[in-house]
């Protein structure tokens, strides 16, 4: 087999391999991102159900302080680390509610979750670049 040949069959075959590992790496990607998604609305059912059933007891404040301790978790989620790209202006007013929220009805927040929730809050008066 001539040279030229044989760097064609290289080639081709490497060519090949690429292409069947990106499509391995992106079906494998994307079966993560959906497993996840269905953890998230699985775990939102969850306290959604806990927090009406504490309603439908006729025990407000046990519901307000689980959506409370809830809404902690998300902004110190969403605060740490701090996203590498801007909150697009939906995301920054949603932020800005749930500040204005927080700062009518406090909540208290120690140590990283404080920090965590202080960075969250700060993403709201970034500017965006989208």
């Amino acid at each position: 087999m001539s040279k030229p040949r044989v760097f064609l069959l290289a080639l081709s075959f490497l060519l090949l391999g690429l292409f069947i590992g990106g499509w391995a790496v992106a079906r494998e990607m994307s079966r993560q991102v959906s497993d996840s998604h269905v953890a998230q609305c699985v775990r939102d059912s969850q306290m959604i159900v806990t927090t009406l059933k504490k309603l439908r007891a006729e025990d407000p404040a046990s519901a307000i302080q689980l959506l409370e301790t809830n809404l902690d978790s998300a902004l110190f989620l969403l605060g740490t680390p701090i996203p590498e790209s801007p909150l697009d202006p939906i995301q920054r007013r949603v932020v800005r509610e749930v500040r204005d929220y927080r700062t009518a009805y406090p909540h208290p927040a120690k140590g990283p979750s404080a920090d965590g929730i202080a960075n969250a809050f700060k993403l709201a008066d970034e500017p965006s670049s989208r």
